[in-house]
């Protein structure tokens, strides 16, 4: 378990969150990971007020609004500042998914935390290039979840 973020480190903003590495293909094999994946999330938070299935993600409002995508293969990273009060409220969720998420891909998901001196396995500029392909109309989902 993490210790608390001292106040005075706070104002610098630590982000914490999982990478997929290798990221996932669009192969029939990781589609069915992936929508089990999803499956599960929305399993465990159907009811969460802050979680929000939207048309081609999932978001959780708390932080920096994480998401995660319909489809996997543009999946990259899953992740939030959590320092500061009105965002520290991300931490959990980011580690229950990444749980999640862990047991379904194993070590291809690794957990980072920047306060921790670990800044996950991608750039910034190619994490926010996936987050950008996530409303991307090209390769809609082939599969369709279980909730809607």
């Amino acid at each position: 378990m993490i210790a608390p973020i001292p106040q005075y480190l706070s104002t610098m903003g630590f982000d914490c969150g999982f990478d997929m590495f290798p990221r996932l293909t669009e192969s029939d094999s990781d589609k069915s990971r992936w929508l089990a994946f999803i499956n599960e999330i929305k399993e465990i938070y159907n009811r969460d007020p802050v979680f929000q299935v939207q048309p081609r993600v999932i978001s959780f409002q708390v932080g920096e609004h994480p998401q995660l995508p319909f489809e996997g293969h543009k999946f990259l990273r899953f992740s939030s500042k959590v320092s500061g009060s009105r965002i520290a409220a991300a931490e959990p969720y980011i580690r229950r998914v990444y749980r999640v998420a862990r047991v379904i891909f194993g070590q291809q998901v690794q957990l980072w935390h920047e306060l921790r001196d670990n800044y996950g396995y991608y750039d910034w500029d190619a994490v926010n290039k996936s987050i950008e392909s996530y409303n991307d109309s090209v390769g809609l989902p082939t599969f369709h979840t279980s909730f809607s």
